[in-house]
C-alpha cells in the first residue's frame, strides 16, 4: 500500500505560493465580469475582489456601492433572509471607506442591530429562532463596525454570545436551528455539521476579540444617537460575562472540530471554507492553540486548486459568483488579513492577563489586555527612557508619551522630529509604533519619507499606522487599497503609490537617503 507521496505538490501551501496566487488571479478574473442577484451578492463579490488588490474604483465595487444604496433608498424590505445581505454590505462598505460611506454604514448597522432577537440570535424575519448561519455574519458585521469606530453596546455581544453557548449541542458542535433550552445545561440539539460548528465557533471567538480589543470611542458624528449613553459619551466597553463559560464552550468546540475535520463537507463546501478560516484566524488571534487542526488551510487549499473549473470559478450550493467569492476569501485569508490590519498578531501586549509581569503598580488590566501604566513626565524624559529597551520604565515611558502625542500638541512633535525619526528606524516594534505615530500626528510633509519607510515595517502594526497617517497628510482617505502581508505584490503598490504622490508634491526626493 502506497504510504506517501514524494512530489512537488505536496509541499505545503500558504496564501504566497504562486499556485494559489495563480488560482486566486483565475477566481479574481472570472469575478470581475460575475453577478448574482441578490445585492448581498454583490456585496460578497466585491469584497473578495476588493481584499484581493481591487480598488475602489473595480467596477463590480461600484455596482455593489450602488446596488447597496438603491436598497437604502426603498427602505426596509423585511425580506426573509436579508440579515446576510445587511451584514455583507456593512462589511464591504467598511472595509472600502468606513468615513467616505458613514451614512451608508449607520443605516445598515441601526438595521442590524433592531433584527436582533429577544434571545440574542439573528434568523429569519418573522420567525421567532435563532439562525447559527445567518448569526455568524450579523456578530462579523458588528465587529467590522466596531473596528471602524462604531459603538455596538454591550448588552448585544453578550445576548448573541449567551445565546450560542445555551445551544451548544452536548457534544461540543452546533445546529442550524438550534433549540433555545434558557439554561446552560446542554440539550440534543440535533445534526451538528461541521459549517455551522465552524460558523458558531468563529463567532464565539469574534465576541472574545470584541471584550479583549474592542474600540473605545465612537465614530462621532456619525453614531446614532441609540448607540450613545445618556450624556452624549460613547459607551465604552466592558467585561461583565462569564469567561469560564464562554471558554468551555470553546474548548468543547475545538475538540468537536478535530475529531471531525473535513476539507469539504456536506454540500455548502466553499461557504464552510470561508466560515472556517474565520475561525481559525480568531483562534490564532486569541492565542489558544488547543485541538490544532494539523495543516488545515493547505489541504483545503489544494482542494481548491483541485477543483477550480477552466473558467476560474468554483461551484456547491450558493452559486458560482459567491462560491467562487467565497473560495478567494478562503484562498487569500482574509480574515487573517483583517485581523493583521487591527494589529491582532503584533508584539507588546498581553492578552488575557496571562504572563502578566510583577511589579506593583506598574501595570493594569484594561479589557482583558495586560499594559504599562503610563509614565507622566516631559517629553525629553519620554523620550529618553524609550531610547533604551532595558530601561526599567521602558514600557511606561511608551504608554506615556502615546498619551502625550494623542493630546495632538504639533510644535512638541515636530520639536522631537529627529529622535522620533532615529525611533522609526530602531530595532524595537513598540517604539517604532509609538514613533511613527507620533510622526503621523504632525501632518509634516518632512515626515513622509520616514512613514513611507514604515510602510514595510514587519510589524503591521507599525506599518498600518504608517499608513493611516499618510492618508491623513495627504488627505486622501479613498483609493488606497489594502496594504496585505509585508512582502507582497499588495504592500508593493500601497509604498510606490504613496512614493509617487510625494514625488509630485516633492520633485526629486531620494527615498534612498
Amino acid at each position: 500500500m502506497l504510504l506517501f507521496r514524494c512530489s512537488s505538490t505536496d509541499a505545503a501551501l500558504t496564501p504566497e505560493s504562486p499556485e494559489v496566487k495563480a488560482a486566486v488571479k483565475r477566481g479574481t478574473d472570472f469575478l470581475a465580469t460575475a453577478s448574482d442577484q441578490r445585492f448581498g451578492g454583490s456585496s460578497l463579490v466585491a469584497l473578495a475582489l476588493y481584499k484581493s488588490g481591487a480598488d475602489e474604483d473595480h467596477p463590480q465595487v461600484q455596482r455593489a456601492v450602488n446596488d447597496i444604496r438603491n436598497y437604502i433608498a426603498k427602505g426596509p424590505h423585511g425580506q426573509r433572509d436579508e440579515m446576510y445581505s445587511l451584514s455583507l454590505s456593512l462589511i464591504l462598505l467598511a472595509e472600502v471607506d468606513s468615513e467616505g460611506y458613514a451614512s451608508e454604514i449607520s443605516w445598515l448597522l441601526e438595521r442590524i442591530l433592531a433584527d436582533q432577537k429577544s434571545h440574542g440570535a439573528w434568523g429569519y424575519i418573522n420567525e421567532s429562532g435563532g439562525d447559527t448561519s445567518q448569526t455568524q455574519y450579523g456578530v462579523l458585521a458588528i465587529w467590522t463596525a466596531v473596528q471602524a469606530g462604531y459603538v455596538v453596546p454591550d448588552e448585544v455581544w453578550k445576548s448573541v454570545m449567551g445565546w450560542m453557548i445555551r445551544t451548544q449541542d452536548y457534544s461540543g458542535g452546533f445546529a442550524y436551528h438550534p433549540f433555545d433550552p434558557g439554561t446552560y445545561v446542554r440539550e440534543i440539539q440535533g445534526n451538528s455539521t461541521n459549517s455551522l460548528t465552524s460558523a458558531a465557533m468563529g463567532s464565539l471567538y469574534v465576541c472574545l476579540d470584541y471584550f479583549n480589543n474592542a474600540g473605545r470611542k465612537a465614530h462621532d458624528p456619525t453614531v446614532p444617537s441609540a448607540l450613545h449613553s445618556a450624556n452624549g459619551e460613547a459607551k465604552r466597553v466592558g467585561t461583565g460575562f462569564d469567561r469560564k463559560r464562554l471558554f468551555g464552550a470553546l474548548t468543547d468546540g475545538n475538540r468537536w472540530t478535530l475529531e471531525h475535520f473535513d476539507v469539504a463537507p456536506g454540500t455548502y463546501h466553499h461557504y464552510y471554507m470561508y466560515a472556517f478560516e474565520r475561525y481559525q484566524s480568531f483562534k490564532e488571534a486569541s492565542g489558544n492553540t488547543e485541538f490544532p487542526v494539523a495543516d488545515w488551510y493547505s489541504r483545503i487549499a489544494r482542494h481548491l486548486l483541485d477543483s477550480q473549473s477552466d473558467q476560474g470559478s468554483w461551484q456547491s450550493r450558493c452559486g458560482a459568483a459567491c462560491d467562487t467569492a467565497f473560495s478567494v476569501l478562503f484562498l487569500i485569508r482574509s480574515t487573517r488579513k483583517s485581523l493583521t490590519e487591527a494589529g491582532r498578531f503584533g508584539s507588546g501586549v498581553l492578552v488575557g492577563g496571562r504572563g502578566i509581569p510583577s511589579g506593583d503598580g506598574e501595570f493594569v488590566v484594561q479589557m482583558g489586555r495586560v499594559v504599562a501604566r503610563p509614565h507622566k513626565g516631559p517629553a525629553d524624559e519620554l523620550l529618553g527612557m524609550m531610547d533604551d529597551p532595558n530601561h526599567p520604565e521602558y514600557l511606561q515611558a511608551l504608554r506615556g508619551f502615546e498619551e502625550l502625542a494623542a493630546e495632538g500638541d504639533v510644535e512638541l512633535l515636530d520639536k522631537h522630529a529627529a529622535r522620533l525619526h532615529r525611533l522609526a528606524h530602531g530595532s524595537d516594534a513598540e517604539a517604532r509604533l509609538a514613533a511613527v505615530t507620533a510622526l503621523a500626528r504632525t501632518r509634516n510633509l518632512d515626515n513622509v519619507p520616514t512613514l513611507i519607510y514604515a510602510l514595510s515595517d514587519p510589524d503591521p502594526r507599525v506599518a498600518t499606522a504608517a499608513n493611516d497617517g499618510l492618508k491623513e497628510i495627504s488627505r486622501r482617505t479613498r483609493g488606497v487599497g489594502p496594504l496585505g502581508e509585508n512582502g507582497s505584490d499588495l504592500r508593493a503598490a500601497a509604498i510606490e503609490h504613496w512614493k509617487q504622490w510625494y514625488l509630485v508634491v516633492r520633485p526629486g526626493t531620494d527615498f534612498d537617503k
